[in-house]
């Protein structure tokens, strides 16, 4: 992993002492968000792989300032932040884990998505969840991750984390995070959680914690708690599960606003994989030569304001051509502008004509100039005879 960890990111996950008021996300609100998300289509209910790790894979991707992560695992488990919520108990969430081991420089290694799961007297946003109680009761297609964070009104925070990968004899290495978590939730009736924590939680088994995948530590152990000394924050205990410390941070202080961010809208849906571009062959296309008329501008301007497509231009530049026409231009105004110039090149070379004649003494060809320069002029006020 190549990636370090930035100055500003703190140590581990993040607790709230109080949820964030209005005003304080107003602070630190960014319109829109700095992810794309992909989440694959399914075929198949999702199903649980070792009770609280879901069937998902890495097809389920997300885009995050030019670089891909994969989906590495999809865990409910125990809440591991508090303080973010204040509409409700939150009893589980769910936790996306996302990776790339190719980034490099302060670029995060892994994207965290934190849903929680609240307690409330009816399923909402559920739909996803119920699939994993009772995979048969789909009537129609089936629900996918993308469900549970596509509202339009769920916002969201973001924090930059570091946590430190520890292991006897060996230098302490640093895994770079990102995590966005979704306050918005999933509200789960008590029955409905019930049947949940039946089919993510062995028999007589506490409910999991969220654990990092594997893959990610290398054989090292997680820092799961930290003590300040000297205004550093030094390692108390280790996980060998992967298991993440947590510290507090009021969010009415200014470190708060220093750490999160507060994004007004959920991360934009991509492109699903394997779909693509429609591929047209040669002859669906026509190339026209350029016309100065027709393309003013050279750039496929048409003067009414649209754009002129390869189709608008099949059929001619019927329609460009009504458009200059209707912008006031018509053939009256430019028949009068045609014989005013005229006229007025003609008397320019009757007057031409009088000065080289009269230089040379002819008077009576003088005489003759002067007389056609008073009937043009006659021709440019009254105009062409109808």
């Amino acid at each position: 992993m190549n990636a370090s960890c930035p100055l500003d990111a703190v140590k581990g996950f993040v607790n709230l002492t109080t949820p964030p008021t209005p005003s304080r996300n107003e602070a630190i609100l960014v319109k829109g968000s700095p992810l794309i998300i992909n989440f694959a289509p399914r075929t198949t209910p999702p199903s649980t792989v070792n009770y609280n790790t879901l069937d998902e894979g890495p097809s389920n991707t997300v885009l995050y300032k030019g670089s891909q992560y994969s989906l590495l695992s999809a865990q409910i488990a125990l809440p591991t932040h508090s303080g973010y919520v204040n509409n409700g108990l939150v009893v589980l969430e769910l936790t996306l884990t996302f990776w790339n081991p190719q980034v490099v420089g302060t670029y995060p290694s892994i994207i965290l998505f934190v849903i929680p799961i609240l307690l409330g007297t009816n399923d909402a946003r559920t739909n996803y969840l119920l699939q994993l109680i009772n995979p048969d009761a789909t009537n129609s297609s089936v629900v996918t991750l993308q469900d549970l964070i596509a509202n339009e009104s769920m916002l969201s925070y973001g924090y930059k984390s570091c946590l430190d990968l520890v292991a006897t004899n060996e230098p302490a290495t640093s895994l770079n995070m990102y995590v966005l978590y979704f306050p918005y939730g999933i509200f789960i009736s008590e029955q409905s959680l019930i049947s949940l924590a039946s089919v993510i939680i062995p028999k007589g088994e506490n409910p999991p914690t969220y654990k990092l995948p594997a893959q990610l530590l290398n054989g090292k152990n997680t820092v799961s708690s930290y003590a300040l000394e000297d205004g550093e924050m030094v390692p108390m205990s280790v996980s060998s599960d992967g298991v993440i410390g947590t510290q507090q941070l009021s969010s009415a202080t200014d470190e708060f606003l220093n750490v999160f961010q507060c994004f007004s809208k959920p991360p934009s849906v991509g492109t699903p994989q394997g779909a693509s571009c429609p591929a047209y062959t040669t002859s669906q296309y026509k190339c026209l030569p350029f016309n100065k008329f027709y393309d003013i501008s050279g750039s496929l301007n048409d003067p009414s304001g649209g754009w002129v497509t390869l189709k608008d231009r099949k059929g001619g530049g019927a329609s460009v051509q009504q458009s200059f026409w209707s912008s006031g231009f018509n053939s009256e105004v430019v028949i009068d502008i045609v014989i005013t110039f005229s006229v007025l090149l003609g008397v320019a070379f009757i007057i031409w004509l009088f000065r080289y004649l009269s230089s040379r003494g002819t008077a009576v060809a003088a005489a003759a100039a002067v007389a056609a320069v008073g009937a043009a002029a006659t021709t440019a006020t009254t105009g062409p005879p109808e």
